[in-house]
């Protein structure tokens, strides 16, 4: 039986765990840099100790935190293999292509033809239609549509029940907010809202820029 770490113990941990189990994998230990919690269990899993102590455990990792910023930095400084978990009950085609990393979850669908970038997570219920090319370290939350070929840059969040009609990029680190709909192309670095989504502010906190560009997907 498979065997990994969780890092983090807050976000996505619990979800995390669940789908491994039901993935036959074993969860060894969750670990997380808030001292208060060490010595505590989230979904009967230890919490062992700090970050820093995940590479001893000498299993492959994957990253629970849903901000793509925290994800993107814990990565680039742990010295960890990583592993995607996929719920069960999620559907990712066999023409699908998902980096190291991944995470998919209850329910979620990846259709034919998609690319997703290491560090992803797709949440419960989400759909990710045809031909879509979605970038590193993105936060796709639970009941995200995003309709066929739309890209999403590296870093970018689309919060719950958010939706992309086909053919539109979501730029690199940019926030689509809560239920809001995204009819044309929204630039990097900021943040959107409503029904037609509209650029209301650009976020405090500027992403670091990805080595990986995308290029435009057009439906032939």
């Amino acid at each position: 039986m498979r065997q990994i770490v969780v890092i983090g113990a807050r976000d996505h941990a619990a979800e995390i765990i669940h789908a491994a189990r039901l993935s036959k994998m074993t969860v060894r230990g969750v670990y997380d840099d808030d001292s208060r919690l060490w010595g505590q269990s989230i979904a009967e899993v230890p919490i062992k100790g700090p970050i820093s102590q995940a590479a001893h455990a000498g299993v492959p990792a994957v990253l629970a935190a849903s901000n793509p910023q925290q994800r993107q930095e814990l990565a680039a400084q742990l010295p960890l293999n990583w592993q995607s978990v996929i719920h069960p009950q999620a559907i990712v085609d066999q023409f699908a292509q998902l980096e190291r990393g991944c995470v998919v979850l209850d329910g979620a669908v990846v259709q034919p033809g998609v690319q997703i970038g290491a560090h992803t997570i797709v949440g419960a219920k989400a759909t990710v239609a045809h031909d879509c090319l979605v970038g590193q370290f993105v936060e796709i939350a639970t009941g995200v549509q995003l309709a066929g070929f739309v890209q999403v840059g590296h870093s970018a969040s689309l919060e719950t029940g958010a939706i992309v009609i086909p053919n539109v990029l979501v730029g690199r680190g940019s926030v689509v907010c809560a239920a809001s709909v995204v009819i044309r192309d929204v630039p990097e670095f900021v943040r959107v809202a409503g029904v037609p989504a509209k650029v209301l502010s650009i976020p405090t906190t500027v992403l670091a820029e990805s080595p990986l560009e995308f290029g435009r997907v057009q439906a032939g």
